[in-house]
């Protein structure tokens, strides 16, 4: 049995969403030859392994509402983990001492 992959999901939302259980990532990963970091991309087709929870399964299904908590950035943007402040500061070039 497979399942596609929906917009920004990653291999633990697949996990949960087709388990329910997040400890069936790494059966997952086994399973599609892939690390847990992967990035999947829309329409991928995931080998599913077993469910652990059919009522959370069950849940996503009836409310029509699926996990997606994968960061994506656009190609041309520039990831910036510093958003101001002391931490950013660079001595002798933001951060003077005298």
């Amino acid at each position: 049995m497979q399942v596609t992959v929906r917009n920004n999901q990653w291999l633990g939302d697949i996990a949960i969403q087709e388990s329910g259980s997040f400890e069936t990532l790494f059966d997952l990963a086994v399973a599609n030859e892939m690390s847990i970091t992967a990035d999947l991309k829309i329409g991928q087709q995931i080998n599913l392994t077993k469910i652990d929870d059919k009522g959370i399964v069950e849940a996503f299904y009836k409310n029509e509402e699926f996990p997606a908590s994968a960061l994506r950035m656009a190609n041309d943007e520039v990831q910036d983990d510093c958003a101001g402040g002391i931490g950013c500061w660079i001595i002798e070039d933001d951060f003077i001492v005298s």
